[in-house]
């Protein structure tokens, strides 16, 4: 359940300009920080990082 949520964010990540405080909300997380832990340990990127990195890809 947690990969699947992940994937939303990142997908949401990758795909949108929204604040991170709403992906964590929009995937099920209402504490921000937790939220940023547990995307950091599926993706070894904190949510920012992981935008950053996702918008310079082809």
């Amino acid at each position: 359940m947690n990969r699947k949520r992940m994937q939303k964010a990142k997908s949401i990540l990758a795909t949108t300009s929204l604040p991170v405080k709403e992906v964590a909300e929009l995937v099920g997380y209402p504490d921000t920080n937790h939220f940023a832990k547990a995307f950091r340990k599926e993706s070894s990127f904190s949510p920012t990082e992981y935008r950053l990195q996702a918008r310079h890809l082809p």
